[in-house]
């Protein structure tokens, strides 16, 4: 507090009541740069006369009342007030931004403000009545009933209700303290007007209350009594929010006519015991339902039809005598062997239905749709098939996990390309009961390069649909734009991108969603050296981010342009695992290779692949710096209502940069902010900006970014994936091959609009971040937004 001035006399608001007496203050208080004016009204209960001798002297002592900093003073508690509100807020705009919705934010919260209301009242009671308790009750169900609590509920309370619903049980993100059910939550509102008949129900419904009697209602604005003694009913000013006023209320318990004397030190301790229970939340309990597991019969179980024939036929455990004739014996053979086949047709029906769990599931235990069971125990078995054991003993046979008796199996069940096709057409069921379809992306990864495309059609499904539950809850969520780390901004080189923006990456086929630069340079990770042999020759290797060698080039080039072409091919094929062949060293360790036409790599780095675990994480960064650097694949979700104006007032150096007059397909944004979205890609192409006729070139990176079909599919997909309320418009961006292109911040190329979208998105995530810095980093990217839009 740096001043404080008394702007009027103390004044009486009725020159016919001398009971309340106001004087108004201007408090001046610094934050240690800006001095800010507080206007106070300040309320002297006691009952003086105008002109009473004692006013002067109160002043003075009001006024060091004021400039106290002690505890205890008035604005020590007022600021405690201000500080455990902004907690209050703070907490619930943090919730907010983690759960917001794509195009959604707050502009402001405004607390409501309290409009105090008082009771009078005579409430009869009957003989045998705790007058505490009942005294307790009135106040707390009054309280209630200007001030509802959320009623939260456990997940076991909602199950035994009625009208149970999971889809409106699960609306919303999971709460702390159990659920709050739709119906819970429409019973907070309430009207503006409080009905006096409402709260004589409300006594009344207390238990052992028997009659009310002379009952009124007062309301008081900031401690100014505004209505006195209203019989019928008040209305709540709006902006306000009625609050039961103990102090004032004045309630009279009864019985047979003779007040009753209250304990009021008992009636606070059973107040603050109702208090507390209803703010309580629902206690422990599980957060989600359980999933149901049936239990499958032992259905793989299978008897042979041998048994449930006859004895005379000699098919079942008793046999055949010894002593039959040769004839009798090969007659039997030969039942057996064609009984045989229907034992083989009917234990493979039992056993795809065994299966049943594996054959529908998205990852697979074993990569086969049709299932088959060994009969080894089938009477005659040994006979019949033995002699595909060759010279092996039978007992080494049929304890072999494969043989040619399974190998048989598997040929007859799955010939050719039948698995890939029937295992296709599953997960595409399994997609179609999520209302998805895969089967435009499948067409296009069908031509990719390399010798496995069709496993990385299913593999790619597959991870989709493992990804499914958890891209489909939030696919209109958008990114936090809070999120920090210890102190440190976690909006760059993060998976903060919100649920639209995964799903689209996901449907993309983008092995990487994270929010991250999208173009390096080819020698980041590439680095092309002089071939020992031939002479002359040139190869190239493939380094990690640290610089440490990962693989190298077998063949050789005659010059560095002809090793970026190869480069160009590994980085198409390199990105799936499906192209990489382990091998095992006579050491034991291993290794792996990549080769493709030209394309012949194999590991080289330093560090020792000890088992196949240790080759696969190898493999596995191989991937991701493919992913993350080369392949250009990735989005960047620009909500405009984040770059709306928050500064009112503000002179035009201060301010943040309005938008210019925008357009999209000729249309004119009036309000270029609200429910506008822009979703900025990669061209794949590279031009210098500071030509006057650019000449457009392919980039050595971003390959099927400049595929005329996967460039209708991406627009299809962004459009398609978006909320219907948004308008999103996409631009794709070409890399600026200008050596000064760092120097100007408008262009509207990639590295420019990244460099000052990460800017931007940092600034206001980092609380430490000024406002001039905050500012500074808008201004600069509404900029360049307005050259893509071509203003």
């Amino acid at each position: 507090i740096t001043g404080i001035t008394l702007e009027d006399t103390i004044v009486a608001l009725d020159d016919t009541q001398y009971e309340d007496y106001y004087s108004e203050w201007t408090i001046n208080f610094s934050d240690g740069s800006t001095v800010t004016d507080f206007p106070v009204w300040i309320k002297l209960v006691k009952s003086l006369l105008p002109g009473d001798p004692i006013i002067p002297n109160m002043l003075v002592v009001l006024q060091s009342v004021l400039s106290s900093t002690a505890a205890g003073s008035p604005f020590v508690k007022y600021k405690a007030n201000l500080v455990a509100v902004k907690a209050i807020v703070d907490n619930a705009h943090e919730v907010f931004v983690k759960n917001r919705n794509l195009g959604e934010d707050i502009s402001f919260f405004t607390a409501m403000r309290l409009q105090e209301i008082a009771m009078e009242a005579i409430v009869e009671i009957s003989p045998v009545a705790d007058p505490v308790e009942v005294f307790a009750q009135i106040i707390f169900a009054i309280e209630t009933f200007f001030s509802p609590r959320p009623h939260f509920q456990s997940l076991q309370d909602l199950l035994a209700e009625a009208d149970f619903k999971v889809e409106d049980v699960f609306l919303g993100p999971l709460l702390d303290s159990g659920f709050l059910s739709e119906k819970n939550l429409n019973a907070l509102s309430r009207g503006n007007t409080i009905y006096v008949s409402d709260i004589v129900h409300l006594i009344l419904d207390v238990k052992d209350t028997a009659m009310v009697r002379d009952i009124f209602l007062s309301t008081y604005f900031n401690n100014f009594q505004a209505i006195t003694k209203e019989r019928n009913c008040l209305k709540i000013k709006k902006g306000f929010k009625p609050g039961l006023s103990i102090p004032r209320t004045n309630l009279v318990l009864t019985r047979k006519g003779i007040p009753v004397v209250i304990d009021q030190t008992g009636v606070d301790i059973r107040l603050a015991v109702l208090r507390a229970n209803a703010a309580a939340g629902a206690g422990p309990g599980p957060k989600d339902l359980d999933i149901p597991f049936g239990k499958l019969p032992a259905s793989s179980h299978y008897r042979s039809v041998q048994y449930e024939l006859p004895v005379l036929y000699g098919t079942g455990s008793a046999g055949i005598s010894l002593s039959s004739s040769p004839e009798r014996i090969a007659q039997l053979k030969q039942l057996q062997g064609y009984l045989f086949l229907f034992d083989q047709l009917l234990a493979n029906t039992l056993s795809q239905l065994a299966n049943v769990g594996d054959l529908f599931a998205v990852h697979q235990e074993k990569s086969k749709t049709y299932y088959q069971q060994t009969l080894y125990d089938v009477p005659g078995a040994q006979d019949l098939i033995a002699y595909l054991a060759g010279p092996d003993p039978w007992t080494d046979f049929i304890s072999a996990a494969s043989n040619d008796y399974t190998k048989l199996l598997d040929e007859a069940g799955e010939p050719g390309d039948t698995f890939f096709r029937r295992r296709n057409t599953i997960l595409d069921y399994l997609l179609a009961r999520t209302a998805e379809n895969r089967q435009d992306y499948a067409a296009i990864l069908s031509t990719i390069p390399g010798k496995f495309s069709k496993e990385i059609i299913l593999h790619d499904k597959e991870n989709f649909l493992e990804k499914y539950p958890s891209l489909s809850m939030a696919r209109a969520q958008a990114y936090n734009y809070t999120l920090n780390t210890g102190g440190t901004p976690d909006v760059w080189d993060t998976e903060n991108i919100g649920g639209y923006g995964k799903m689209v990456c996901a449907k993309l086929g983008f092995i990487s969603n994270k929010e991250r630069t999208l173009y390096h340079l080819i020698t980041d990770n590439f680095d092309f050296f002089n071939a020992i042999f031939p002479p002359g020759t040139r190869q190239y290797r493939f380094k990690d981010n640290g610089g440490t060698e990962m693989m190298v080039s077998q063949n050789t080039f005659p010059n560095d342009a002809a090793a970026t072409e190869v480069v160009k091919v590994f980085l198409q094929i390199g990105r799936y695992r499906e192209n990489y062949e382990l091998i095992q060293l006579p050491s034991g360790n291993f290794s792996f290779k990549l080769v493709f036409g030209l394309v012949d790599m194999v590991y080289s780095g330093l560090a020792v692949l000890a088992n196949r675990t240790a080759a696969e994480s190898a493999i596995r960064t191989i991937i991701t710096i493919i992913a993350e650097r080369y392949s250009m694949e990735g989005i960047h979700v620009i909500e405009h209502i984040l770059l709306r104006p928050h500064r009112l007032g503000a002179t035009p150096a201060t301010s943040d940069k309005l938008f210019a007059t925008l357009k999209a397909d000729d249309t004119l944004l009036t309000d270029p902010y609200s429910n506008i979205v822009t979703v900025a890609l990669p061209s794949g192409k590279e031009h210098d900006f500071s030509a006057l006729i650019p000449v457009v070139d392919p980039l050595v990176t971003g390959y099927r970014l400049r595929d005329p079909e996967f460039l209708l599919f991406i627009q299809q997909t962004v459009l398609r994936e978006a909320p219907a309320h948004l308008m999103v418009n996409i631009f794709f961006l070409d890399v600026d091959t200008d050596p000064a292109e760092a120097t100007f911040d408008d262009r509207p190329s990639l590295q420019n609009f990244e460099r000052k979208l990460k800017t931007w998105r940092e600034a206001i995530a980092n609380t430490a971040a000024t406002d001039a810095a905050k500012i500074d980093a808008q201004r600069k990217l509404v900029t360049v937004i307005e050259k893509i839009y071509g203003v």
